[in-house]
């Protein structure tokens, strides 16, 4: 019986420890899932960061581009005489504060032929090819300048990733971890529950034992008094 005692209390004893790593291997699950969080909101910012400022970026990108073709075929056609069409030319200019005389000017200008064309038509579209050229430089400088951060932001997204990559991953790993305690507490349980199934099954035997002993051992005793008791009889 001490033996069996002494098994189930070693069961008892595992369980509890086995409880006690299932509950910090919990803890330590939901610790990843808010570290999983953190990382997706940080994410999240710096995706918006890059969303919000770098939108001027490609903006001043698709206009310099816009500008660098207008500077390379619309321009010069309106200069040979192969096209009229100035107007979208100036729209791309509508930042830019540009002198009355040019506006009222151009169109007069494009619709001439090339050989009725004045010394004053010909400062027309060189001043417009110098504003297009200024705009240019202006959009290179705003788009050279802007390059180191926006390369920092898309570091910080990199970064971010592989944080929200990391935090996952341990995230994972929490949960397997959980779930293999939880089977080894599971296990501790079954073997407590067996070495009680055990001593409960013993203890009817074990009384039995103990009874018929203490009967034996009562028969003994009387048969000893007895004859003891005849043999002081005859002696006497």
């Amino acid at each position: 019986k001490e033996q069996l005692e002494a098994a189930l209390g070693q069961a008892e004893e595992a369980q509890c420890q086995a409880d006690e790593v299932v509950l910090a291997k919990d803890t330590a699950l939901a610790d990843a899932a808010t570290a999983v969080t953190v990382a997706k909101e940080a994410l999240f910012e710096c995706q918006e960061a890059q969303k919000n400022k770098d939108g001027a970026l490609v903006q001043a990108k698709q206009r310099e581009t816009e500008i660098q073709k207008a500077l390379a075929e619309d321009l010069p056609a309106i200069i040979d005489g192969t096209s009229a069409s100035y107007q979208g030319v100036l729209d791309l200019l509508q930042d830019v504060s540009l002198d009355a005389s040019l506006t009222s000017a151009l169109p007069k200008t494009c619709s001439k032929a090339v050989s009725e064309r004045s010394q004053f038509d010909t400062m027309v579209l060189d001043q417009l090819r110098s504003i297009l050229v200024g705009k240019e430089n202006e959009l290179a400088k705003l788009i050279t300048d802007a390059g180191p951060a926006a390369a920092e932001r898309i570091a910080a997204i990199e970064a971010a990733q592989s944080d929200l990559d990391s935090a996952t991953a341990a995230s994972r790993k929490a949960a397997e971890e959980l779930a293999e305690t939880k089977r080894a507490a599971a296990q501790a349980k079954a073997a407590v529950q067996e070495a009680q199934r055990a001593l409960r099954e013993y203890e009817p035997r074990f009384a039995e034992a103990t009874k018929e002993r203490d009967q034996r051992a009562s028969d003994l005793e009387n048969w000893t008094d007895y004859n003891v008791a005849c043999f002081e009889l005859l002696a006497a």
